[in-house]
């Protein structure tokens, strides 16, 4: 397993949005740092949990005040040297894992190639392929400007990125919005055991969209998504325990859900706590 800081899923969207921003806006939207990170709030509000990219912004701001989007795309004929130099800069005041992605998720968006982790102290390798699951991705042009290549991979199998087109049909995004496609691209990828794509079924379920409500199987979902330590469906599944939806009503296995997914950093399930203690709703 890659060990990350934040969650391939928000890497990934973050770096999507950010395409879709130089698409929309054009690069000199990037010389504007405040109404980008406006815009790019903005975008991810209500898919990617605040804490999880907040770092990753603060990180891409010092990037972006050197202007090393600009130094990138100057040294096209070196670009791996360029990145690694780049990337031991925001390492003196960042962590590897947030250094090692702003530079990737700027190399995307000028038309750059990745570069791959120099070595295990960056990110952790995978013992498959040697790389980091988000730079298969990459490396697979997941984020290619012209939004097809998820598809591509989606109709290939693979699970992730049939969990990230069940999300552009669920919200609209460079498709036309259809519950329906989302529930059934989300399904492929949950039956594949895609963790997130467990979560988003259940999520699909639990409010009637693309399928009839159904809390019993929003309920089985989640519990799928919650036991692979999903921190979504844990705290998704908590709700269903707390309001007895799906499941008897049952506050002590509430109160377990929501301190696993708490204790993985979910705010929302951190406030669930609280409530529940002082007994109020």
């Amino acid at each position: 397993m890659v060990s990350m800081m934040v969650e391939t899923e928000t890497d990934k969207r973050i770096v999507e949005v950010l395409l879709e921003i130089k698409k929309n806006y054009g690069e000199s939207i990037f010389e504007d740092k405040r109404r980008m990170n406006s815009i790019l709030r903005d975008m991810l509000i209500g898919e990617v949990r605040y804490e999880q990219c907040e770092g990753r912004i603060n990180v891409l701001n010092y990037a972006l005040d050197k202007r090393i989007h600009e130094k990138l795309a100057q040294n096209r004929e070196n670009p791996i040297k360029t990145q690694e130099f780049y990337i031991k800069e925001l390492k003196i005041n960042y962590n590897d894992e947030a250094a090692f992605f702003v530079i990737n998720a700027l190399s995307v968006v000028i038309g750059i190639k990745p570069v791959s982790a120099p070595n295990k102290n960056v990110l952790e390798e995978n013992e498959e392929n040697n790389i980091t699951s988000s730079n298969r991705l990459l490396k697979n042009n997941a984020f290619d400007p012209q939004g097809q290549s998820i598809e591509v991979l989606a109709k290939k199998g693979d699970p992730e990125a049939q969990n990230e087109l069940g999300k552009k049909y669920e919200k609209g995004r460079g498709v036309p919005l259809n519950y329906a496609e989302a529930v059934k691209w989300y399904r492929l990828a949950a039956e594949q055991g895609n963790a997130n794509g467990q979560n988003n079924l259940g999520v699909m379920y639990d409010n009637g969209r693309g399928v009839p409500l159904n809390y019993a199987e929003a309920v089985k979902w989640f519990r799928l998504a919650a036991e692979q330590g999903d921190l979504d469906g844990q705290r998704n599944l908590g709700v269903m325990y707390e309001n007895g939806r799906g499941v008897p009503l049952n506050y002590a296995e509430a109160v377990k859900w929501y301190r696993l997914a708490a204790e993985q950093g979910n705010d929302l399930a951190k406030k669930d706590l609280m409530r529940i203690r002082v007994g109020t709703k």
